[in-house]
């Protein structure tokens, strides 16, 4: 019998930092059956610590060069080498990871020829530009974290229900368990940790701002903060002004989150704009009492599971849900610690999001072979 020739997958990253969608793809690489599947990565941004890993995994990661700040000539020959790149690799199926590479990438995976594209939609917003409805019309299929996402693209990007699909997040335990407290951490004070990048939707202002407001009422804690973005400096800056720089840490990209997160009281998501954080959930498996800005995937996930939820950008809500979690009584905190990884845990099991993204896979090829036909 002549074997199956193996799919071809062009995954397009918008960032090669360590944020969670993009380590949503290394775990799903890190899965996929060898025997059906012949995977690359295609970045739009320069190579980082992801880059690394993902190499490190056996894909190869190509980078058109697709400058944010470039003028419109440099901006067309990166896309003119992104469709370019595409059809080199003969791609099956393009599947970008994220919303903020979906215009570049699906108008370059048509431009290709390539006859399968998929979408991952991951956050929660307000509204989209024009140019983000057009692409998700020239999509395949639309894969989203959570249920409320999935009304979110159907409303927002005038989707139908028949091109949206559920994909569980994965979150790893061995990345989490078993891992010994970073050094410098046994001093006996209070730690806050929060795990994002540095940009204005993930609300680390708002974090900055309910850690000045403790500091004024006179509670003594350390912050960290693991994550970056293409320009740290500007926040770094604001935690200088602040006066901030002895008790609020910028740790920059870590992959050490299970060491990180066992050493911390309390895990804080401030996000204004997302969906449901991956870094939340690992926080919530790892047993450390959450505080988390509320949005519809994360106030249906999380229902029942002990984390504190507060408007977003709301610094003085946070900063007081932060207080009541670390004055828990011991009983209290270990309850919610409890009920924390007894919701968390289900939501993220490895098992069904990779069975579910091979199924999915798998059923838009047959669908693309029919077509053919």
């Amino acid at each position: 019998m002549t074997p199956r020739p193996k799919i071809k997958l062009a995954y397009v990253l918008a960032r090669t930092q360590l944020a969670g969608a993009e380590r949503q793809v290394l775990h799903h690489l890190r899965r996929l059956d060898p025997n059906r599947y012949e995977p690359v990565v295609i970045s739009l941004a320069e190579p980082g610590e992801l880059s690394v890993k993902i190499q490190h995994s056996g894909t190869p990661v190509l980078t058109p060069s697709f400058p944010k700040n470039a003028g419109l000539g440099g901006r067309i020959a990166a896309f003119i080498r992104l469709v370019k790149l595409l059809r080199d690799v003969k791609a099956d199926i393009v599947h970008v990871a994220s919303h903020e590479g979906l215009v570049p990438a699906v108008l370059a995976a048509r431009t290709a020829g390539v006859p399968i594209i998929l979408a991952t939609w991951r956050r929660h917003v307000s509204s989209v530009s024009r140019w983000q409805r057009y692409a998700a019309h020239r999509t395949d299929r639309i894969l989203v974290p959570s249920a409320e996402l999935a009304t979110d693209a159907r409303d927002l990007l005038g989707v139908g229900v028949a091109r949206l699909r559920l994909l569980p997040p994965i979150v790893d335990p061995s990345e989490l368990f078993g891992k010994d407290r970073p050094a410098g951490f046994d001093e006996p004070v209070f730690r806050v940790a929060s795990m994002m990048r540095l940009d204005a939707s993930k609300g680390g202002d708002d974090l900055l701002e309910a850690a000045l407001v403790l500091k004024r009422a006179g509670r003594e804690i350390q912050w960290f903060v693991a994550g970056t973005s293409s320009d740290p400096v500007p926040f770094l800056r604001r935690v200088q002004r602040a006066g901030m720089e002895n008790e609020f840490h910028l740790l920059g990209e870590r992959g050490d989150r299970g060491s990180l997160l066992s050493a911390m009281d309390v895990y804080v998501q401030p996000s204004r704009e997302d969906g449901l954080p991956v870094a939340l959930l690992e926080a919530m498996v790892a047993g450390v009492p959450a505080v988390a800005t509320s949005n519809p995937s994360v106030e249906a996930a999380l229902r029942g599971s002990g984390a504190r939820l507060v408007p977003a950008s709301n610094p003085e809500a946070l900063a007081a849900a932060i207080v009541a979690t670390l004055d828990d009584p011991m009983e209290e905190r270990a309850r919610r610690q409890q009920e924390s990884r007894r919701v968390a845990g289900p939501l993220t099991r490895v098992e069904p999001s990779v069975v579910t993204l091979h199924e999915i896979y798998d059923e838009v090829v047959a669908e693309a072979l029919q077509r053919r036909r």
